[in-house]
């Protein structure tokens, strides 16, 4: 009787054991290619169930908030598959390679968390020529006026032209000698910087262009404000 009810446990234990739902993915890393600097991008992951019992997608997020990720809202059978939606934001970014990451979490005992790597070209058509596309100014007083200048080279085979702009704040204020960038030409943008409050503020300055792959590009500005020491 006691050898009975030891295999009946035993048999319930290895059911128990070998019904567990079992993560699987199409790809663990994702090259996005060329996404011009301000434009979206998609992708699709396939996540299948290769375990025998039900899998459940827990929570998906990923490493920055520039990229989106659409979770499978039904449990997945077993030998069952369904699509995880990655939408990569390019916008504030600029020319080069960059890394970015979604994680998957799900209820598989063995192995419940999944990486996914992005790998993503962001491509620009007005280039900052000292590969800083950011102007940062320190140590400025409030009510005083602090100005810089930025240079964007025109990195294609075609005339690009400066059709508006977008500030985000009423302290900065822009300046350009001309609207229309021939290609290899440069424009030169001066910026004016007039703090209110202490502290330390970004800004920036969208560029609105004729260009179909670049319609808009964001130019971050950076400061910091202090009052200045009364003897």
């Amino acid at each position: 009787m006691i050898k009975f009810k030891y295999l009946i446990t035993l048999a319930f234990m290895t059911t128990a054991i070998l019904s567990q739902p079992k993560i699987s993915v199409d790809k663990t890393e994702l090259n996005l290619g060329d996404v011009y600097s301000g434009a979206k991008k998609k992708a699709r992951v396939i996540i299948k169930n290769i375990g025998n019992d039900t899998l459940k997608i827990n929570e998906v997020h990923s490493s920055c908030g520039c990229t989106a990720i659409k979770k499978p809202e039904k449990p997945l059978p077993p030998k069952q598959s369904d699509e995880m939606e990655i939408e990569f934001n390019s916008a504030g970014y600029h020319q080069g390679t960059i890394t970015k990451y979604a994680y998957i979490n799900s209820n598989d005992p063995i192995s419940p968390f999944v990486t996914i790597k992005l790998i993503i070209n962001v491509k620009e058509e007005l280039v900052s020529i000292d590969n800083r596309p950011e102007l940062i100014f320190d140590n400025i007083q409030p009510g005083v006026s602090a100005v810089k200048e930025m240079k964007l080279k025109n990195s294609t085979d075609k005339t690009i032209k400066i059709t508006g702009f977008q500030l985000s704040s009423p302290v900065i204020s822009i300046k350009m000698a001309k609207q229309v960038v021939k290609p290899n030409d440069t424009l030169a943008i001066e910026v004016t910087v007039t703090p209110q409050k202490e502290g330390y503020w970004t800004e920036k300055v969208t560029l609105e262009t004729d260009s179909k792959n670049q319609p808009k590009m964001e130019l971050r500005i950076s400061y910091m404000c202090i009052k200045s020491e009364q003897k």
